[in-house]
């Protein structure tokens, strides 16, 4: 009796986990559901906790994660303005904000990234056939305009994905950029030449400076120069002055020039402490035996 009792609460309550699972179900925090009845969505459910609904096939739940999920695009190639070619990729970040119209327009996660990912290709090639090439590679910090190119693709993106996926875009951004191999090419030899320009302007700027260096060294050379053939041409004409003095003095009294030029030779002679054995008759050495200018009887 007491077996049978235990199989059929058994029973009964398998019965009632049934029951419960095909009339209630649990909405977790980071989940958004629809609820359709006959196929048509009746009923929008945002916020987590226990749910009543009718057994299938009268009425169905059709649950999606509500997280933010992000996607990056793989490389493609755009055409600037100015008819560059440029490659690169973008990082979507989105949220079904919209359950019954995500239903209704895609059904799932995976459907959405595909359409998502093609709505970004539109817009963002219509937004850099807007710019030009500079505007997104340039040596120029002030011609750059991510920022603004990235708000350009936002805004159609997340106004059309809202409107027609129930699908909330939170940011978009530029990640990664790169040149097509010809574009390369001749993005570095536009680079070059411009490194080269600037190498030559610094060259003829330095050129232009040692010139003027030079210019100045020289004429401060000429100045120095002329100043000292003005001092020597002076000195020399005090010089001349002076000697003439002598020569005067020299020529009115000659035995004292003869004197004092014997004087002088006897000076240089006698110098280094030489002996000299000479008759002193012999001149100038006829001043060592004369006293008071007079010789010796």
């Amino acid at each position: 009796m007491k077996k049978n009792f235990l199989t059929i609460f058994v029973g009964i309550l398998i019965a009632i986990l049934l029951l419960l699972y095909l009339v209630a179900f649990q909405l977790s925090v980071n989940e958004k559901a629809v609820l359709t009845t006959f196929g048509k969505p009746t009923r929008t459910l945002d916020k987590p906790g226990l749910y009543w609904k009718m057994p299938w096939p009268f009425q169905k739940v059709y649950s999606f994660d509500a997280r933010l999920i992000i996607d990056e695009s793989v490389f493609e190639e755009t055409l600037t303005s100015d008819g560059k070619n440029i490659v690169f990729s973008t990082c979507l970040g989105w949220r079904i904000k919209n359950p019954k119209i995500f239903l209704e327009s895609i059904g799932s996660i995976n459907d959405a990234k595909r359409n998502l990912e093609g709505l970004v290709r539109t817009f963002k090639s219509g937004v850099i056939g807007r710019h030009e090439f500079a505007n997104l590679i340039s040596l120029d910090n002030d011609s750059i305009q991510f920022e603004q190119i990235e708000r350009e693709m936002l805004q159609p993106v997340a106004h059309e994905a809202q409107d027609r996926y129930g699908i909330q875009v939170d940011f978009l951004y530029i990640t990664r950029i790169a040149l097509p191999e010809q574009t390369t090419a001749k993005v570095f030899e536009r680079m070059k030449k411009e490194r080269e320009r600037i190498a030559e302007r610094f060259r003829a700027e330095g050129d232009a400076l040692a010139n003027e260096i030079k210019s100045k060294a020289r004429s401060e050379r000429d100045q120095i120069l002329a100043r000292a053939e003005a001092k020597a041409k002076k000195i020399r004409g005090e010089g001349d002055a002076a000697a003439a003095e002598y020569y005067r003095i020299f020529e009115d009294n000659k035995k004292l020039a003869v004197f004092l030029q014997k004087l002088e030779t006897l000076e240089q002679v006698l110098k280094n402490k030489a002996t000299v054995i000479l008759d002193t008759q012999t001149p100038p050495f006829d001043l060592l035996d004369s006293i008071d200018g007079q010789s010796k009887p």
